[in-house]
């Protein structure tokens, strides 16, 4: 088993960026393992949806259907995914707001039989560095007023 977790400052308020995260559409611009979908996502994510898109992580291209565990907004989305090969994940969303922004802190864990100590390691290494560009990339959306 590996885990992460990245905390960032956003500057937009929770509500934008709870909205920007619950849009799948917007998942290209700023989700740095996202790279298509499989079949046609929800609009917008809702506790129970689920989606399936394709990932690359380590260079390796990785098919995870997604389920909505957790949706309390503005404040938290939970969201659960199954891979090939018995990988799974769960990615935590909280957002906090500050007095510029808000506040983004993502957790991740993934299991699995072939995640070994080594292959966590890595993992841990590589998944940590995506988050950061996942994190920078959100900061980045022209959607979110920076007064």
């Amino acid at each position: 088993m590996g885990s992460l977790v990245l905390s960032k400052e956003v500057p937009g308020t929770p509500e934008a960026v709870f909205d920007t995260i619950a849009d799948p559409a917007s998942w290209e611009s700023w989700f740095s393992i996202h790279r298509s979908y499989v079949r046609r996502p929800p609009e917008r994510l809702s506790k129970g949806a689920t989606l399936v898109s394709r990932v690359v992580v380590l260079g390796m291209d990785n098919e995870f259907e997604w389920t909505v565990e957790e949706f309390d907004e503005p404040h938290q989305i939970v969201l659960l995914g199954s891979g090939t090969s018995g990988v799974r994940s769960e990615f935590t969303y909280w957002l906090r707001p500050t007095e510029t922004g808000t506040n983004v802190t993502v957790g991740g864990v993934f299991t699995g039989p072939l995640i070994t100590t080594v292959l966590s390691s890595v993992l841990e290494r590589h998944g940590h560095d995506e988050l950061g560009h996942t994190l920078d990339r959100l900061a980045a959306l022209p959607v979110f007023d920076r007064h």
